[in-house]
């Protein structure tokens, strides 16, 4: 795929030459008289019908080939694998069985179509996302787009009359197109190669074998087949990490560990890794004991809003809930509904018990100063109104519930209650009667 992304970036300078090419004929006799033939310049594109590099590169050559359709002779090879075990190509695709079969098709259809149509099906297959290319489907329906007829032109005997791309021709096309890329040496790298290939396995060729290079013809200046471009390509290209085992890792560590590269932590002694993790304490978040909350600034005046603050203030939620319920003040209803908001996220987020809750605090913040707003009077004159707003904030926390404040009230008044004599008291007598001082 190397070389592929180096021709695309070469496609500028290719172009260019192409352009300035002169169409010159070449003649030559034969028995029937003098034939002219037109040479082109052949210009072969290592792909596989579904690498997103290829549908680049070939978007790339789309939008310069009309320009220099009549000087060059172009042509796709196909990238794969010779697989024996595949018993319907022959030949293992990078991406899978499909794309096996849109190669297939692509290579029928430039074989019994005109090369202008036969560019414009690679062009509709691309269109469709390459992950619908080499379905049966998207081939007919590509096939009637670049007006070719799939049966009776001998594409579909080629590639199958149902699109499959698996027809007999179609099949060796294929065969002849891959052995054609590895006599190339168009070849993988990186990831793609070990996925395609294998971990190490190299494919086999006349010039794979010297790992050759497609280069540019150079100019005036020497051409050099490293690129810092390219170095930045295959180094920080994205490949696939797969997890190592546990043995895989301690196989690993045992040969740093010989060859005296371990890490300091590994070379530390197990006992002590294990009294440094006993030491560390766990960070463990303190217990909430009370909620806060308040309304949004909305239009009222801090003295009226402070009234039902002070209805509120030390009564258990569910009375001051009550309380607003039944309450004919105009924001007594937008009180209730933050008492109960409230009381909800005490419950759910603070872990609170809902029948303990108290509203412990309840205060009145004025909001800001709003603009003066100018009151058209008779006569001419004019008054300034200002429309002030303020918000309630509430705190809930654990208290007593209405009965035991009852009860607490109703022992405090039995304490206060002093017998006549009948009972001995610790207390003292409070505001004693005037009585005999003898």
């Amino acid at each position: 795929m190397l070389a592929l992304l180096k021709l695309a970036y070469a496609l500028p300078t290719v172009v260019s030459a192409a352009r300035h090419l002169p169409s010159f004929q070449v003649q030559t006799e034969n028995t029937y008289g003098s034939v002219l033939a037109d040479v082109k310049v052949p210009v072969q594109l290592g792909v596989m019908s579904r690498c997103p590099d290829a549908l680049l590169c070939e978007s790339l050559f789309n939008e310069v080939l009309p320009e220099v359709l009549d000087k060059v002779n172009m042509s796709l090879v196909y990238v794969a694998k010779f697989d024996p075990s595949d018993d319907i190509f022959g030949v293992k695709c990078l991406h899978g069985v499909e794309e096996c079969a849109g190669n297939a098709q692509q290579l029928c259809v430039k074989k019994y179509a005109p090369r202008e149509n036969w560019w414009e099906f690679v062009q509709c297959q691309n269109y469709q996302g390459r992950a619908k290319i080499g379905l049966p489907e998207v081939a007919l329906q590509c096939a009637k787009t670049a007006g070719i007829d799939w049966r009776s032109s001998g594409v579909g005997k080629c590639a199958g009359f149902d699109g499959s791309g698996t027809g007999e021709e179609g099949v060796d096309l294929l065969r002849q197109s891959v052995e054609l890329g590895q006599d190339l040496g168009i070849t993988l790298t990186g990831a793609s190669q070990e996925k395609l290939y294998g971990p190490h396995q190299r494919p086999e060729g006349q010039l794979a074998r010297r790992h050759a290079v497609l280069a540019v013809p150079s100019t005036s200046r020497a051409a050099s087949a490293w690129s810092p471009l390219n170095w930045v390509k295959e180094t920080l290209a994205p490949a696939i990490v797969e997890k190592q085992s546990a043995k895989e890792v301690e196989a690993a560590k045992q040969i740093a560990k010989e060859q005296g590269t371990t890490s300091v932590f590994d070379a530390l002694p197990k006992a002590v890794v294990q009294q440094t993790k006993k030491e560390s304490t766990k960070f463990t978040k303190e217990k909430a004991t009370s909620h806060k909350y308040s309304t949004a600034n909305f239009k009222i005046s801090h003295r009226k809003l402070n009234m039902l603050g002070r209805q509120i203030s030390g009564k258990p939620i569910d009375y001051a809930i009550l309380q607003m319920q039944f309450s004919e003040k105009r924001a007594s209803s937008r009180i209730m509904n933050m008492l109960a908001t409230a009381r909800d996220h005490a419950t759910r987020y603070k872990k609170l018990d809902p029948s303990k809750l108290v509203v412990s605090q309840a205060w009145v913040s004025k909001g800001p100063r709003p603009p003066k707003m100018i009151e058209p009077r008779g006569r001419g004159h004019f008054g300034v109104r200002i429309r002030n707003n303020a918000k309630m904030s509430v705190i809930l926390e654990h208290g007593k519930t209405l009965e035991e404040r009852k009860t607490a009230a109703f022992q405090g008044k039995l304490k206060r209650i002093v017998s006549a004599s009948i009972i001995r008291e610790d207390q003292p007598i409070r505001n004693p009667a005037r009585q005999w001082t003898w």
